[in-house]
């Protein structure tokens, strides 16, 4: 009856502590038998409030770490750091948390250089879990834009329909859409299929 395992999907789950502190302590004092997991951001975890999650029976936080330097992360916005990355990880491992990385590479101005930042953080991080998406700069957005001044982007057809889990249609300025895909898969193969 009912269901046994939840996943909480708000990528700012862990900037509402007063509402974790809440969920979490209703679930132990009730003696609730479940387990879940939730999205969160690395600048807003501590040591308090992982502790009462794994009490309550979280068992794993998916973070967007994205890219691998903070310079990429103060371009793409991100408003968090490599340091940050680090800290939550760390925190999440002493607590028994698993970690669901997620990373993003091909933005209209990476060289190799730079995404093979991002895979060194991917390796450096060692979670649990990882995904590599592919930017793809949806219409109206600034990424559209900056792609668009970089010449990548003709006509609106080069990305119109496009969405999170569809085949993306557009390299950067230094490294074509093929050589990107090449170098997602052989990461993925490489992360999963490493000696732990």
């Amino acid at each position: 009856k009912g269901f046994k395992e939840l996943f909480i999907r708000d990528f700012n789950f862990t900037t509402k502590k007063p509402y974790i502190k809440e969920l979490c302590n209703f679930i132990i004092d009730n003696k609730i038998k479940l387990v879940w997991s939730c999205e969160g951001r690395v600048n807003e975890v501590d040591e308090e409030i992982l502790t009462l999650m794994k009490k309550a029976g979280c068992y794993l936080i998916a973070f967007g770490f994205e890219v691998g330097t903070n310079e990429a992360k103060k371009k793409i916005n991100k408003m968090t750091t490599i340091e940050q990355d680090i800290q939550a990880r760390n925190l999440c491992k002493k607590y028994g948390l698993q970690v669901y990385g997620f990373f993003m590479i091909g933005f209209p101005w990476e060289t190799e250089k730079d995404i093979k930042e991002t895979i060194n953080h991917i390796f450096k991080l060692n979670c649990e879990f990882i995904e590599i998406h592919i930017a793809i700069p949806y219409i109206g957005t600034k990424l559209y834009q900056i792609a668009k001044d970089y010449g990548l982007i003709s006509k609106e057809e080069d990305v119109l329909g496009k969405t999170y889990f569809s085949e993306p249609t557009i390299g950067t300025k230094y490294v074509d859409l093929e050589k990107i895909k090449k170098i997602r898969k052989k990461t993925l193969r490489k992360y999963y299929l490493r000696p732990l």
